[in-house]
């Protein structure tokens, strides 16, 4: 709790989430896969899946691409996903559960930081923290790719495959 303090980094690092392996595993390797995917395609799964970003991803000197799901702390742990069928080859399948992955770490996110702040609410006495939290009902469930040089080279080759030859 240190860390947390006045004088501390505000860092804290929590290890032994039930559920954060399987995220992982699930989520990264889709994070590079959709954040290089053509504009349109990308733009299509997001909306299939009730995604978001808050960064420009049209932008193609982008070093980052953010994916975002909003979460209410009142919602129940159903799936909101619109069951079109996507047969794209570039969806291929591999994005069929990108709402529901989501979902999962929105609600694992919401819950440690539930249990934090009754934890902070403990140490200074009451449960103000907490009850703001509750309060606010909501949170986002989000994930970031850091893009790599390679990565930003092959979206402006693939941008520039797609635009139409001018004659």
């Amino acid at each position: 709790m240190q860390n947390l303090g006045r004088g501390g980094p505000g860092l804290l690092s929590i290890n032994g989430v039930p559920e954060a392996r399987t995220l992982r595993q699930t989520l990264l390797p889709l994070a590079q896969k959709l954040a290089l995917l053509d504009h349109d395609d990308r733009k299509r799964i997001l909306k299939d899946h009730n995604l978001g970003s808050d960064v420009p991803l049209k932008n193609l000197d982008r070093i980052v691409s953010s994916f975002a799901m909003q979460m209410k702390y009142d919602q129940e742990f159903n799936v909101k996903v619109k069951s079109n069928e996507m047969d794209s080859e570039v969806d291929g399948g591999e994005f069929k559960d990108l709402g529901l992955a989501f979902q999962e770490l929105g609600f694992c996110m919401m819950e440690l930081g539930l249990c934090l702040a009754r934890v902070c609410d403990k140490l200074i006495g009451g449960c103000e923290l907490e009850q703001s939290l509750l309060h606010s009902g909501t949170a986002k469930g989000r994930l970031i790719h850091y893009h790599s040089v390679t990565d930003n080279v092959a979206m402006k080759e693939a941008a520039s495959r797609k635009r139409p030859v001018e004659g």
